[in-house]
């Protein structure tokens, strides 16, 4: 028994697009990489909640790579 491929997508830019190596189709269905990635990624959600939990830094840094002076708390103008 033969298997036929499905015809050509109409799009051209489709028929242009590169198709995945061997490894790379690997790692996509390698349970134990899936996991680890799954471990990394879920680490990297939990480090960003904790920052934003605990008082992490919320200055970013200006034009010239420098990061600005801390302000003390604002306080209500009176007037």
């Amino acid at each position: 028994m033969e298997t036929t491929r499905p015809a050509p997508h109409l799009d051209p830019a489709f028929a242009a697009a590169t198709r995945p190596t061997r490894s790379t189709v690997r790692l996509r269905t390698f349970l134990p990489w899936q996991l680890v990635r799954f471990a990394a990624i879920n680490l990297k959600m939990l480090r960003i909640i904790w920052k934003n939990h605990h008082g992490g830094s919320r200055r970013m840094p200006n034009a010239e790579g420098r990061m600005p002076k801390a302000s003390g708390p604002r306080r209500k103008v009176e007037g």
